[in-house]
């Protein structure tokens, strides 16, 4: 497993869903000015205070993609450690993870990666560890096999 095609990998899912969701509100409010052009009264107020909330949904969740873009922007792929940071890929007995934000499972290589945000409870359980250390948790055992 590469760390800089699980760093890539990472940042395009992430793009893919700014994409998704920055479609989704133009059509929404090129939807929303067509209607408006052609209805009046109470019916016509209670679709727009609906279109006004879904707007502000999807604006919430795009800014959480755009902020969690920014933090897999800052990290840089190419440094290495022995210890558990930020940005380390690491391979356990049970798992991959790659520590950047929180995404969940992530397909590389027909492997299953886990893209963990470090402050996440594993992810703070792991941060600082080395290959070779063993931790328990939630009644697992889990071995640190190795560190990217």
């Amino acid at each position: 497993m590469e760390k800089q095609k699980v760093h890539q990998l990472v940042l395009e899912h992430i793009q893919n869903h700014i994409d998704q969701l920055s479609n989704m509100l133009n059509q929404i409010q090129e939807s929303s000015q067509e209607d408006s052009k052609s209805s009046a009264g109470d019916k016509h107020e209670t679709a727009r205070a609906m279109v006004q909330i879904e707007i502000e949904n999807i604006n919430k969740q795009l800014a959480v993609f755009i902020d969690q873009r920014q933090a897999v922007l800052a990290i840089n792929p190419s440094i290495q450690s022995t210890k558990i940071t930020k940005g380390s890929l690491v391979q356990t007995n049970l798992a991959w993870y790659y520590f950047a934000v929180g995404l969940g499972k992530l397909m590389v290589d027909k492997e299953l990666v886990f893209v963990l945000n470090p402050q996440a409870p594993l992810g703070q359980i792991l941060l600082g560890k080395k290959a070779g250390d063993c931790i328990n948790f939630k009644e697992q055992d889990i071995e640190i096999l190795s560190i990217q």
